[in-house]
C-alpha cells in the first residue's frame, strides 16, 4: 500500500507558516500553480510585499495583467514601497478629486480604497490627495515613511495623529515649503501612545496662517524612544517640543533636535535630565553643501552645551570652525567619562587646548585632531606635547599632526625652494632630542592600536598643482599640506621610544618628511607584532628619502608591506631611487 503524497496543506498551520517563511518569492509562485489548496496558501505571501520603486520595476506592472493581478490581490498587501501617484491610485478610486489646499476638512467623506490591510507605507513625491484616503483606510498601519516633494497641507499631519491609533514609526520628509508651528505641535501631542520613533524633517514659519484645525486632545507618549527633527525651527523650538518631551516616559533614550536645541534651551534640557534622556554623545559635524549661517554654533554655544552634563562619552565636533577655547575648556572640565574625541577641521583649536585635554582625560580611547587631508589647525606643537604628562594613558587610536619640529636635515621646500626660518634652526642634535621627548610622550600609551601623524592621500583634484623652481628650471609638483617641521621617525631621533607599542597595527606617515630607512623597518619588524599597515613611505608623489627600502620591502616581503605591491603583481612601484615622483625628497635634488 503505498503511503499517501506529502502536502502543506497536510501539516499544521503553525508548521506550514514555518516552513513558508524559509521560501524565495520565486518559490512560492511556482509553489503556487501546484493546486488550487497551495494557491491559497502561498498567495498572500506572494503579494504581502510590494516593492515598485524603480522605472524597470514600474514598468512591468503596466501591463493590463500585471495591473489587474496587483489590483486583485490588494488585500494581500502589507507592505507597500512607491515613489509612483499612478501605483497608489491602482489601490484608490479614481474618482477621488484633489483636496483643496487651504479648506481640506478633518471629515472627509470615505472613499473606495481596495487596499485596507496595510502595515507598513513608504511612498515618496506622492500626492497628498491620494495619501489621506490610504491613510484612512489603513488603521492598522504601524509604519509611515512620506517623503513629499510639494507643499504638505496642515490637516495631513493632523490625520496622522487621528486615524493611525497603532502607528510606532513615523518618517517624514517636508522640507520644501515650511509649516506653521502651531501644527507641528499639535501633531506631536496628538500622536498615539503607541509611536516609538519619529524622525522628521519640516520647516516652520509663523508668517502662514495659522491652521484652522485644533485637536485639543494632548495624549501621554510612554512608548516613545526615538526622536530626530531637523531644519528650520524659526526659533519656535521651546514652544513646539516643551509639552510634548514633557509626555514622554523614561524609555526615551534618543532625542535630536534641529540645531541642538535640546542642548542649547534650558527648559528642554531639564525635560531630559527629569526623564534621565540626557545624552551622552554629541555630535556636532556641519553639512556639506552651501553654508547657512543660522547653524553656525558660536565657541559660546558649543561650550555651554558641552558644560550641562558631565555623561558625554563621545564628542564630536569636527568642522565646526567657531568652536575654540571656550569648547575646549569645558571638554576639559566636563570629560570625566569621554571615550572620543573629534576635533579635526576645527581651526580655532589650537595646540595648548588639546594639550589641557590630554593631560586631564584620563578615560579618551580615541582622538581625531587631523585636519582631514590638509596641513592645518587644529595641530599639536612639539613644545606643548612635552610640557606635561598625559592623562589618557588607555589611548587607542590617535590621529594627529605633531609640528613644531626643527628639522635642518630638510634642506628644500614643497616647492624646491631653500628652506629657512625655524625649520632650519638649531642643530640635528637639538632636533632629534625634542623628538626624542615627543615620542617618549607617545611611547607611554601602551594599549595604542593605530597612530596617524600623517595627512590623507592626495585627492584627483590636488594633483595638478605645479611650480617652476627657477634655480633648477624645472615644473615641481606643489603640496601645501606636505608636513616638514614633524617626527623623522628615525632611530636616531627616539623611534625605539615606542618599544612598548606592542599591539600597534596601523603607522600611517603619509605625506611627511619621515627618515624611515631599512635599520627603521627592521626595528618595527622586530618589536611591532601585531602591525599590519604602514601608510606613506613612499608613493606616486613622494619618493623614498632612505636608500634601500625597496630592495628590503621586495625581499623580507612583511605583511604590512603589501600596500607598495601591484594588486596582481609581485613588484613595488618605484625602482631604487624613487624617480617617479616631484617632491622635495629627491635624495639628489633632480627633479622629474
Amino acid at each position: 500500500m503505498s503511503s499517501p503524497s506529502f502536502s502543506l496543506t497536510n501539516i499544521p498551520v503553525e508548521l506550514q507558516s514555518y516552513i513558508l517563511d524559509y521560501f524565495s518569492l520565486r518559490d512560492l509562485a511556482r509553489c503556487s500553480r501546484a493546486n488550487k489548496a497551495h494557491h491559497v496558501l502561498c498567495t498572500p505571501r506572494i503579494w504581502r510585499v510590494v516593492k515598485i520603486s524603480n522605472r524597470a520595476m514600474f514598468h512591468k506592472f503596466q501591463s493590463v495583467f500585471a495591473k489587474d493581478a496587483l489590483i486583485r490581490n490588494a488585500p494581500f498587501v502589507r507592505e507597500l514601497h512607491t515613489p509612483h501617484n499612478q501605483v497608489v491610485r491602482w489601490f484608490v478610486q479614481p474618482t477621488v478629486s484633489s483636496l483643496a489646499a487651504q479648506s481640506l476638512p478633518l471629515d472627509i467623506p470615505p472613499v473606495n480604497c481596495i487596499c485596507k490591510n496595510l502595515v507598513r507605507l513608504h511612498v515618496k513625491a506622492v500626492n497628498q490627495s491620494l495619501v489621506i484616503p490610504l491613510i484612512k483606510s489603513n488603521p492598522r498601519l504601524r509604519t509611515l515613511i512620506w517623503d513629499a516633494a510639494g507643499d504638505i497641507q496642515d490637516a495631513l499631519l493632523l490625520y496622522t495623529s487621528t486615524y493611525l491609533p497603532v502607528l510606532e514609526v513615523i518618517v517624514l520628509e517636508a522640507r520644501i515649503h515650511p509649516i506653521h508651528p502651531q501644527t507641528l505641535k499639535q501633531f506631536l501631542e496628538a500622536l498615539p501612545e503607541s509611536v516609538c520613533t519619529i524622525s522628521l524633517h519640516v520647516s516652520i514659519s509663523r508668517r502662514l496662517t495659522t491652521p484652522s484645525m485644533d485637536l485639543s486632545e494632548n495624549r501621554q507618549h510612554p512608548q516613545l524612544e526615538s526622536i530626530k527633527v531637523e531644519g528650520d525651527m524659526d526659533d519656535e523650538d521651546e514652544y513646539i517640543f516643551a509639552e510634548f518631551l514633557g509626555s514622554c516616559s523614561m524609555r526615551l533614550r534618543k532625542v535630536i533636535l534641529s540645531r541642538h536645541a535640546h542642548l542649547r534651551i534650558s527648559k528642554l534640557f531639564g525635560v531630559l535630565e527629569r526623564l534621565e534622556a540626557v545624552p551622552n554623545t554629541l555630535f556636532l559635524c556641519r553639512k556639506e553643501g552651501p553654508e547657512d549661517t543660522r547653524d553656525e554654533l558660536t565657541d559660546l554655544d558649543v561650550s555651554q552645551m558641552i558644560s550641562r552634563s558631565v555623561k558625554w562619552t563621545r564628542i564630536d565636533i569636527r568642522t565646526q570652525r567657531n568652536v575654540g577655547a571656550l569648547t575646549a575648556a569645558a571638554i576639559a572640565s566636563h570629560c570625566q567619562k569621554l571615550e572620543t574625541l573629534s576635533l579635526s577641521d576645527c581651526p580655532r583649536v589650537n595646540s595648548s587646548d588639546i594639550q589641557s585635554i590630554l593631560t586631564v582625560a584620563s578615560n579618551l580611547l580615541y582622538l581625531d585632531i587631523n585636519s582631514n587631508g590638509n596641513f592645518a589647525p587644529p595641530q599639536l606643537q612639539a613644545s606643548d606635547v612635552v610640557s606635561s604628562s598625559w592623562a589618557c594613558s588607555s589611548l587607542e587610536g590617535l590621529s594627529a599632526n605633531i609640528v613644531g619640529v626643527p628639522r635642518p636635515d630638510v634642506t628644500l621646500q614643497h616647492n624646491g625652494q631653500p628652506t629657512s626660518g625655524a625649520l632650519h634652526s638649531g642643530t640635528v642634535a637639538d632636533s632629534h632630542a625634542i623628538q626624542r621627548r615627543v615620542l617618549a610622550q607617545i611611547g607611554m600609551l601602551t594599549g595604542l592600536q593605530e597612530l596617524h601623524l600623517g595627512n590623507n592621500e592626495l585627492s584627483e583634484n590636488e594633483t595638478d598643482r605645479f611650480g617652476y623652481d627657477p634655480a633648477t628650471k624645472k615644473t615641481l609638483f606643489v603640496d601645501d599640506h606636505f608636513q616638514l617641521t614633524c617626527l623623522e621617525l628615525s632611530l636616531a631621533s627616539g623611534l625605539d621610544q615606542l618599544s612598548e607599542l606592542k599591539g600597534l597595527e596601523v603607522l600611517d606617515v603619509t605625506r611627511m618628511a619621515h627618515r624611515i630607512g631599512v635599520a627603521e623597518l627592521e626595528w618595527m619588524q622586530e618589536n611591532w607584532p601585531c602591525l599590519e599597515r604602514v601608510e606613506g613611505l613612499f608613493n606616486e608623489w613622494y619618493d623614498i628619502l632612505e636608500p634601500g627600502v625597496r630592495s628590503w620591502l621586495k625581499k623580507h616581503k612583511p605583511r604590512w608591506g603589501e600596500i607598495y605591491t601591484y594588486p596582481d603583481e609581485d613588484d613595488y612601484f618605484f625602482d631604487e631611487t624613487g624617480a617617479r615622483g616631484g617632491c622635495y625628497l629627491y635624495s639628489q635634488g633632480r627633479w622629474h
